[in-house]
C-alpha cells in the first residue's frame, strides 16, 4: 500500500521490475484525484514546509542495502567464530546443575550465539523482501569482510573516526560504545516480569496465593503492621512494607499518557520462594541430610524452627530498641564528661 501511495504521488520511488504482473501495474495507475487527496491528507497532518521523503526511494534503498551488507558481514563473522570454537563438550551433571541455579556457562554462550545468527538472518531476509533487494552472496562479502568494522579488531585505532566508513557503520560503532543505561521497573513491584533465576510456574502459583491472602486478611495485616506492640514488630519482619508506584495509562493519539500514583499497603509476597538459588540450596541440604541418615522432614522442620527463631530475635531487638535514640545517649555522655 505504501508503494502504491508513493507511486500515485508521482514519485519514482517504486522500483520497476519486469516480473510485475498486469494486475500490479493496474493497481499502480491511480488517478490524479486520488494523488491530490493523499497530498492533502499529508499536508493536514504535517507542519508547513514538510517535504515527504519516500520510504522506497533510491536514497532509502541505498542505505538499507548498506545495512543489509552490514548484517550479512556480522552474520558471517559470528558464523566463523562459531566454526572456530566448534561444538562444546558435553556438560557434566554439575555443570547442568550450575546452569539451572543461574550460572552462565559455555552452553548458554553457544545458545546465545545461535540465537543471534538466527535473528541476523531473519532481519536480512525481511529487509530484502520488503525493499525488493537481492541477498548479498558470500563471494561479494569476501573482499570486504576483513575490512568491516564489525570484524576488524586493530589495537589503538578508533574505527568511528575513519573517513572511509559510511554513516550506518559509524552509527553502529557509536551505539556499541555507549554505556548501558540504568533501566528499572517502575510498575507494580509484585507483578514484575519473571526473571531468568525464577521458576515460571512457581511464580504464578505463589503470586495467586499471595493475592488470595492479601484479599482475605489485608485489613488484619495492615492493622498489625501499623501497631507498636511486639506483634507489630513481628509483622514488619514478615510482610512487605507499604510502597507507591506510578501506573501509566496510554490514551493514544497526541495526548500524554495518564500517570496515577498507586499505594500498596503492607502485604504478603511469597515470590522469593520461587528463586532457583534458594530451591537449589534446599535440595542440596535435603540430599546431604538423607545421605547422612537424617530424615528430610526433620531437616525441613529444623529449618522452619531456625527461621522462626531468627525472625523472633530480630523482632525482639526491634521492639526492645523502639524507644532507643542515639542522640539521647550522646547527650547523656556529653553531660557526664562535662560533670
Amino acid at each position: 500500500m505504501i508503494m502504491e501511495a508513493e507511486g500515485s504521488m508521482g514519485g519514482s520511488s517504486v522500483p520497476s521490475s519486469p516480473q510485475l504482473g498486469a494486475s500490479t501495474l493496474l493497481r499502480r495507475a491511480v488517478s490524479a484525484t486520488t494523488a491530490n487527496v493523499v497530498r492533502q491528507q499529508m499536508g493536514d497532518l504535517e507542519e508547513p514546509g514538510f517535504v515527504y521523503q519516500p520510504m522506497f526511494g533510491e536514497d532509502v534503498r541505498s542505505k538499507v542495502n548498506q545495512l543489509v551488507r552490514l548484517l550479512s558481514q556480522a552474520w558471517q563473522a559470528l558464523d566463523i567464530e562459531r566454526q572456530v570454537h566448534g561444538p562444546q563438550e558435553s556438560v557434566s551433571w554439575w555443570g547442568r546443575l550450575g546452569t539451572f541455579l543461574g550460572a552462565w556457562g559455555p552452553q548458554d554462550e553457544a545458545l546465545e550465539l545461535r540465537r543471534t545468527l538466527s535473528y541476523l538472518q531473519s532481519a536480512t531476509n525481511d529487509l530484502c523482501h520488503l525493499f525488493k533487494l537481492q541477498l548479498p552472496s558470500i563471494s561479494s562479502l569476501g573482499s570486504t569482510t576483513l575490512d568491516c568494522p564489525l570484524t576488524r579488531s586493530e589495537p589503538g585505532r578508533d574505527v568511528a573516526d575513519s573517513r572511509d566508513l559510511s554513516f550506518l557503520q559509524r552509527s553502529v560503532q557509536r551505539v556499541a560504545r555507549q554505556r548501558p543505561c540504568n533501566v528499572g521497573y517502575q510498575g507494580n513491584p509484585d507483578t514484575q516480569p519473571i526473571r531468568s533465576y525464577e521458576i515460571t510456574f512457581l511464580v504464578r502459583i505463589l503470586h495467586a496465593l499471595s493475592c488470595y491472602l492479601n484479599d482475605k486478611y489485608g485489613p488484619v495485616m495492615q492493622a498489625l503492621y501499623q501497631g507498636d506492640s511486639f506483634s507489630g514488630h513481628l509483622a514488619r519482619q514478615l510482610l512487605c512494607p507499604p510502597t507507591t508506584y506510578q501506573r501509566v495509562t496510554k490514551t493514544g493519539g497526541d495526548r500524554a499518557p495518564v500517570r496515577e500514583t498507586i499505594r500498596l499497603p503492607p502485604r504478603v509476597c511469597l515470590r522469593p520462594l520461587a528463586q532457583k538459588q534458594g530451591l537449589g540450596f534446599l535440595g542440596f541440604l535435603l540430599f546431604f541430610a538423607y545421605t547422612w541418615g537424617y530424615s528430610p522432614l526433620l531437616v525441613a522442620f529444623l529449618g522452619l524452627v531456625w527461621f522462626a527463631l531468627l525472625t523472633f530475635a530480630r523482632a525482639t531487638v526491634s521492639w526492645g530498641l523502639r524507644g532507643f535514640s542515639w542522640s539521647s545517649v550522646s547527650s547523656s555522655l556529653r553531660e557526664h564528661l562535662h560533670s
